[in-house]
């Protein structure tokens, strides 16, 4: 998901998360990659509170479409297994 979203949304999305998240998405970088991105959310700045809310709602949106892609591979391979066993 972190791959398919937006870069700026995820920042500012992490910019307000809280430690535990920001613990858990940190064990899916190197080091050295969160230690810049820590730095990077370090530097933003103030952030206007409606900028968090449109950067919170690309992040949901990229998840539910990568969800619901991911659903539709399933229901399609199920299928295709079902169609396998009618044959």
């Amino acid at each position: 998901m972190l791959q398919n979203c937006e870069s700026r949304a995820l920042l500012v999305a992490l910019s307000t998360a809280d430690k535990e998240l920001l613990n858990r998405i940190s064990q899916l970088f190197s080091k050295s990659d969160w230690k810049r991105l820590k730095e990077r959310l370090q530097f933003l700045g103030r952030i206007d509170v409606d900028d968090i809310h449109a950067a919170r709602m690309i992040v949901t949106e990229t998840a539910e479409s990568l969800l619901n892609e991911k659903d539709l591979q399933q229901v399609s391979e199920s299928s295709r297994h079902s169609y396998a066993r009618a044959a």
